[in-house]
């Protein structure tokens, strides 16, 4: 890959990261390494999920190097939300200068830690609805980063499956109440499966330790084909519930390449990895003295 190249292909969220370390420290102290929290709801064993290591790799391509530049703080919640609030606390009290939530729950959580610490949510399904920021124009605050809103992907995931299924009738969703862009995508996909004539039921997953269950009931429901909505929760039950669909011999799609690493033929999958334009909140107007309460939050769809 060209210089070129790289630099068209970085991820927004390593500008927002760049660009907030840029204004907690500026020009003021150019000696000092600039420390990074990160908060996750899954594990660093036996490597970071792919989209951290993404962020990570996008960061080096914008100059930040983890042990020159930067250094990061990894807190990884092995897939018990409970843990996070501690954590959050955690990376705080260590004097971070800016904290990466990766997702909804590791956001609230770091949110509710501190209100001085700039936080970056490298993705949120309804930001607003949420109550992270205020706006997506304004965000208002310490929160900003990336809000996935695209609801219209919802119908597209059931056609794919309905035209690799073309018999199949009965479709279900497994999600998670507690994201409120899970609404958005769930009433869209409804919609999608009136127009087409198929039954779809939901079927939510709020805690890790309820996946067991679920596939007890896609089973009673006799469900031919299952949609996985990706958020904090299902990606921390991501092994067992690829090993459910399996064992079931369930056709399933998943919305994030590292699904796909450790699928079986047969699940679909959209990447993640896929690094997106960089956007307009830039470590160049950070260090110009942008106020990070009217930085934008990116309403781009995260999956490219």
């Amino acid at each position: 890959m060209t210089n070129s190249m790289a630099s068209r292909r970085r991820w927004p969220i390593a500008a927002f990261v760049g660009a907030g370390a840029a204004a907690r420290l500026g020009a003021q102290q150019p000696a000092r390494i600039k420390r990074i929290g990160l908060l996750a709801v899954g594990s660093q064993r036996p490597h970071a999920p792919a989209p951290i290591q993404a962020l990570v790799e996008a960061l080096r391509e914008l100059g930040y190097v983890d042990g020159r530049m930067i250094q990061i703080e990894y807190r990884f919640a092995e897939g018990d939300l409970q843990r996070l609030p501690a954590l959050a606390v955690e990376l705080v009290r260590s004097g971070v200068d800016l904290i990466v939530a990766a997702g909804d729950a590791p956001t609230r959580a770091a949110r509710s830690a501190t209100t001085t610490v700039p936080i970056v949510m490298t993705t949120s399904g309804d930001a607003v609805g949420a109550g992270f920021v205020a706006s997506l124009a304004r965000p208002g605050g310490n929160v900003t980063g990336i809000a996935a809103i695209n609801p219209e992907l919802g119908t597209k995931r059931l056609q794919l499956l309905r035209e690799l299924l073309p018999r199949a009738t009965r479709f279900a969703i497994v999600w998670n109440p507690g994201d409120a862009a899970h609404a958005l995508d769930l009433a869209a996909t409804q919609w999608a499966a009136a127009q087409l004539g198929v039954s779809l039921s939901a079927v939510a997953l709020p805690t890790v330790a309820e996946v067991d269950g679920v596939f007890v009931e896609l089973k009673r429901q006799r469900v031919e084909a299952v949609i996985v909505f990706n958020d904090t929760t299902t990606a921390a039950a991501r092994q067992r519930i690829l090993q459910l669909a399996s064992e079931g011999q369930i056709p399933a799609m998943y919305e994030a390449s590292e699904w796909g690493r450790c699928q079986r033929p047969g699940g679909v999958w959209l990447d993640t990895r896929r690094p997106l334009p960089a956007q307009p909140c830039t470590s160049t107007k950070f260090s110009e003295g942008r106020d990070r309460r009217t930085c934008p939050s990116s309403s781009r769809p995260c999956c490219g």
